[in-house]
């Protein structure tokens, strides 16, 4: 990392080239982080490209006196979080043009919580699939995504009510801790 600390003072002082090859060395880093924490393939160019914009704006804020890898990841998270928001909203969007109108009762589910509106999302499926053990995965599919019944959900499985809530519930858990 002392030769990126090298290359953006020197960018910071105009030269042309180290400011090249710090945005390349930079891009791979964003690349590859970028890769972890969005799921979804066809966003991570787009998100990639906000985050090298967002750092050529903020290169006259680096402090020399400071190491460049927090500098460079606060942007990076910063910049993710502001996809997700964005992402987040169009998803909302796109699902109020879809709902039907005439049903009210529809309209009453605005206060479902946000994993839960995350299920909705395809991305999910790639987190479930990833970060759920089996034992966790099915139970979880059951009652977030086909709709049973916690009861109908434990009589499947061959488990209580009981173990049936708790699997629900670490997988919920677990979910949250990998979104956040």
């Amino acid at each position: 990392m002392n030769d990126l600390k090298k290359l953006i003072i020197l960018s910071q002082n105009g030269d042309q080239e180290a400011y090249r090859i710090f945005l390349e060395a930079i891009s791979h880093i964003v690349k590859k982080i970028v890769s972890v924490k969005v799921f979804n393939e066809s966003h991570r160019d787009d998100i990639c490209q906000e985050i090298l914009m967002s750092i050529h704006h903020s290169l006259p804020t680096y402090s020399p006196e400071r190491p460049v890898t927090p500098w460079v990841n606060c942007i990076i998270e910063r910049r993710i979080i502001d996809y997700i928001r964005k992402y987040s909203k169009l998803k909302e969007r796109e699902e109020e043009f879809q709902e039907d109108v005439t049903n009210p009762q529809d309209l009453t589910n605005t206060g479902i919580d946000s994993i839960e509106k995350l299920i909705i999302n395809e991305q999910l499926s790639v987190l479930i699939n990833k970060y759920l053990t089996e034992e966790l995965k099915r139970p979880l599919l059951m009652a977030k995504i086909e709709g049973h019944q916690t009861k109908e959900v434990a009589e499947t499985l061959g488990i209580t009510e009981s173990a049936a809530r708790t699997r629900i519930s670490r997988a919920m858990a677990k979910l949250k801790k990998v979104v956040k």
